[in-house]
């Protein structure tokens, strides 16, 4: 091989791995670039991720607000129907009471 063959042989090689370099550059650019995209979403991710815990934590507190709630209502409930009960109760006790205070004045009347 001359000198001339293997100065061309050599230049085509650089050229071949030049093309080759130039072509890895592209690719590592693109891959740079999906990386970027990938990274900015999983800050879009990230953001959603603490709305919907700030959406949880309301609905923390509004469940605890029905709770409470609930607990008033069940304790009104059980006053009501307590009370309900002793209506009933004085209501027959009166019944009774006067139903016996009948027999007994209609017992002595005679």
């Amino acid at each position: 091989m001359t000198d001339q063959e293997f100065q061309t042989a050599f230049l085509q090689q650089l050229t071949n791995l030049n093309a080759r370099l130039d072509t890895f550059e592209q690719r590592f650019v693109r891959i740079d670039e999906r990386f970027a995209q990938i990274d900015e979403r999983f800050v879009q991710i990230d953001e959603r991720f603490a709305q919907i815990d700030e959406r949880f934590a309301k609905l923390e507190v509004r469940l605890q607000h029905i709770e409470d709630n609930a607990e008033k209502f069940n304790d009104r409930f059980a006053n009501y129907q307590q009370a309900t009960q002793w209506v009933i109760q004085l209501a027959f006790t009166l019944i009774a009471s006067a139903t016996v205070t009948v027999i007994v004045t209609s017992v002595l009347r005679r």
